[in-house]
């Protein structure tokens, strides 16, 4: 059973970084709905990984109050664990075989929506964030943390597995194909 104090800490956790991996989860899945099922499926990880036994070897692997370092640690982990299940599903059998309703509507969905309220520049901005949703996904992905969630490429090449030089040429890559596909306008 999940004492209150676990509790309490991943309802702290949740408020500081569900927007965070929603983010992130929209732009791997490129669905509102869809990242809303990510971000609780990461959060029922996290709670499920606090309630199971922990043998003694691996107390510290598992998720559980002053297991991070910092907050950017939490903050790394739980964008972890949110890349991993988008990466999942966008490997299941179910989503291959599915036919989006976004597929069907304009792309104007809420979290865009938002985004163009709080800028007066709405038409350019939903062009880069329609740009970078069809960059492959490697790209999307560093773009995204470095941008976004400003990320240096050492800490994403820690998050993604990769060497800070492969991080930066992905980054580079990414903004000539943004330059290409937007004329140049933005970058």
């Amino acid at each position: 059973m999940i004492g209150d104090r676990h509790m309490e800490w991943v309802e702290t956790l949740y408020e500081k970084y569900s927007d965070a991996v929603f983010r992130t989860a929209v732009i791997y899945l490129k669905s509102e709905q869809e990242a809303y099922d990510i971000v609780q499926e990461v959060f029922l990880k996290l709670l499920r990984h606090i309630n199971l036994p922990r043998p003694k070897l691996r107390q510290s692997k598992l998720p559980h109050p002053g297991m991070f370092r910092n907050e950017d640690h939490e903050k790394a982990w739980l964008l972890r664990v949110a890349i991993n299940c988008c990466k999942d599903q966008l490997k299941s059998s179910w989503r291959k075989k599915r036919v989006s309703w976004d597929d069907y509507n304009d792309g104007s969905g809420s979290a865009v929506q938002k985004w163009e309220e709080q800028s007066a520049d709405t038409e350019r901005k939903q062009m880069l964030l329609s740009s970078i949703h069809n960059l492959p996904e490697m790209y999307r992905e560093v773009i995204y943390l470095f941008y976004y969630e400003e990320y240096t490429a050492e800490e994403i090449g820690r998050l993604i597995g990769k060497n800070p030089s492969t991080v930066r040429s992905r980054l580079q890559k990414a903004r000539e194909l943004l330059k290409k596909e937007l004329k140049g306008e933005w970058i």
